[in-house]
């Protein structure tokens, strides 16, 4: 008896490396953590590019001989950095492994670059941010999402004692340098530029986003424990040591996100419930709370939100007060304190919104105009009521309509019927159901629309991008709009039937936004070529004009005018009445084309897709 277990041990501890990880580098954690995913021929490749995320020379594409590696690498005593050690390079994967084989020898190492960064972040809690969406820049008209990890137990936010400013954001981007828009585009979609991971103060992101962008800010607490935290910031840091081909499309910061959780909880799967075309920071949004890790949900308001409430707070005396403080004139005595404790915090959140940078850079312009207001302000001791941000609150990012878009209708045209079939890829219009989404504006990337009449068939409208914003042009905010479409769509000229033209528009002007109505009007060129019968460079310039209604979040109406001049005139409106909610929308509409008698009358039901 005692011959065979002898026997038994000495195979074991001859045979156990080999067989322990012939078996274990196929394990769900380990390729989660090594970001390994299957490869068409049935091979395995890690999204993680170059070779300092692993340690075998061929550890991206074997991960069995980065798993032999890494364990024979976890037991060396022979090193002169100690944070060069794999227990310091790769703190994450040698947990799990330790986990694995606790009889495992390792050398007691002191990782001081690792165990800094795990002070510094001290994290408690963690959370997935979405910063709301950016029309003034193309790379986050879509919003943005990162990690956010807190010092702060969830229990302590509820309970008021957070202290989320010195929290930390873990957030991923594209490597860019100074490219302009066009080189992005083209690198971002192609995939030619590196994306990496890093670590920035919470309070850098607030004022990047929630103060200089003025884009409303929202956090999605999740529902981690803490040996799962802990294992999140080991993860964190191996992934600083690595970088990703960024697609804007797919692979881009919200995919990176999800993948971050999966790894430590190898038990979700996040990215399989996400859009095979493409992923849009929303659509993420959705699958975390879909997949129930989300414990609660919390809103921070950008400047921007901040003053509009407390500007629509006063009367029309009130904000000729306001305006005297920024004016530095006086403010009237007759004021009760309360009153004056509104108008000046009013004019100390124009001054946040207005002049955040300025003011972060110690500018004296702005430090003058800001100092006396804070000074009158602290004579006053009574504060002013609160804004109440309620009904933005109200209506959650993830809760908006999904981004794709199939529309199924008919129309009459030329005295005969046709059929019509669209489909939009991503993501909102103006007429859209707005709850959740920026107002006034339109983002849509790979949408076309297409005809026939039981005979011929025929691609109206195929766009690549067309993007419009219309911005506030008022007293406080001067907002200019401005639109930008490539692709395919019809043109007419003199008398003519529609033709294909393919090229680019662009716009710049303004619009005035009130509660119901936004009424518009921009400049616009065109170039663009004239691919049926003409044969010929199309460049020309016009105006859009247009009206915005707003009845309700889930019934507008829009009316744009088109009129391009000489060397190519053209005159084209376009009306639409649409009743929608999250899922789906109908909706009537009347096309016309005055200078050749075009009109085109019908009706849309569309429904929203993922």
């Amino acid at each position: 008896m005692f011959s065979k277990q002898l026997l038994a041990l000495l195979m074991g501890a001859f045979f156990f490396p080999s067989f322990a990880y012939s078996v274990e580098w196929k394990s769900k954690e380990w390729l989660k953590l090594g970001r390994y995913h299957t490869t068409i021929f049935g091979g395995y490749e890690s999204e993680a590019d170059g070779p300092s995320f692993f340690l075998h020379p061929q550890g991206r594409t074997r991960p069995d001989l980065e798993y032999s590696s890494l364990l024979e690498g976890i037991q060396s005593t022979s090193f002169t950095d100690v944070n060069k050690h794999p227990l310091c390079r790769f703190p994450a994967r040698a947990a799990w492994l330790v986990q694995k084989h606790p009889e495992l020898k390792t050398p007691d190492v002191e990782c001081e670059d690792f165990k800094k960064f795990r002070d510094r972040v001290s994290a408690r809690s963690v959370s997935l941010v979405f910063s709301s969406y950016y029309l003034n820049n193309p790379a986050s008209s879509f919003g943005h999402t990162f990690v956010r990890l807190g010092k702060d137990p969830f229990e302590n936010r509820k309970s008021g004692a957070a202290t989320e400013l010195l929290d930390t954001g873990i957030n991923y981007g594209a490597n860019t340098g100074n490219a302009n828009a066009v080189t992005f585009a083209l690198g971002a979609f192609g995939g030619l530029f590196y994306g990496t991971y890093n670590s920035i103060p919470y309070y850098y992101k607030v004022r990047e986003y929630n103060d200089f962008e003025s884009r409303d800010l929202w956090t999605y607490h999740l529902n981690f424990t803490q040996p799962e935290i802990d294992q999140l910031v080991r993860h964190i840091w191996e992934l600083g040591h690595a970088e990703f081909k960024y697609f804007f499309l797919t692979e881009n910061c919200s995919y990176h996100a999800l993948t971050m959780m999966e790894a430590v909880r190898p038990g979700l799967e996040l990215v399989k419930h996400l859009p095979d075309r493409y992923i849009i920071p929303t659509d993420t949004l959705k699958v975390i709370v879909d997949q129930k890790i989300v414990r609660d949900i919390s809103y921070r308001p950008s400047a921007s939100t901040t003053f509009y409430h407390h500007l629509n707070m006063m009367n029309e005396a009130e904000k000729q007060e306001m305006k005297n403080v920024l004016t530095k004139k006086e403010i009237s005595q007759d004021l009760p304190a309360e009153k004056k404790a509104l108008v000046y915090d009013s004019a100390l959140s124009f001054m946040d919104y207005k002049f955040a940078e300025e003011i972060l850079k110690d500018e004296k312009e702005a430090q003058s105009l800001k100092r006396p207001i804070l000074l009158a302000r602290s004579q006053i001791p009574v504060r002013s009521p609160e804004p109440d941000f309620s009904q933005e609150s109200k209506f959650k990012p993830h809760e908006g309509h999904d981004s794709g878009r199939l529309s199924l209708g008919g129309s009459r045209v030329d005295n005969k019927s046709v059929a019509n079939i669209a489909y939009r890829f991503a993501f909102h219009d103006f007429l859209d159901y707005q709850r959740s989404y920026i107002p006034n504006s339109k983002v849509e990337m790979f949408s076309f629309r297409s005809t026939t009449d039981g005979k011929d068939f025929a691609i109206t409208d195929a766009n690549i991008a067309d993007y419009y914003s219309l911005g506030s042009f008022d007293e406080y905010t001067k907002s200019f709009s401005w639109k930008l479409k490539f692709g395919q769509w019809q043109t007419f000229q003199k008398g003519a039937d529609g033709f294909t033209t393919h090229g680019t528009q662009a716009g710049y002007g303004y619009s005035y936004t009130t509660r119901y109505f936004t009424p518009f009007i921009l400049a616009t060129g065109e170039a663009s070529y004239v691919s049926e019968h003409f044969h010929k460079f199309k460049f020309t310039y016009g105006i859009d004009a247009g009206l915005l209604i707003k009845f309700h979040d889930n019934l507008l109406f829009s009316s744009f005018y088109e009129q391009r001049f000489h060397p190519w005139e053209e005159t084209f409106s376009k009306n639409e009445l649409r009743l929608s909610n999250v899922n789906h929308a109908v909706s009537a509409f009347y096309n016309a084309q005055t200078k050749i008698g075009f009109a085109e009358f019908g009706f849309n039901y569309m429904i929203y897709l993922k």
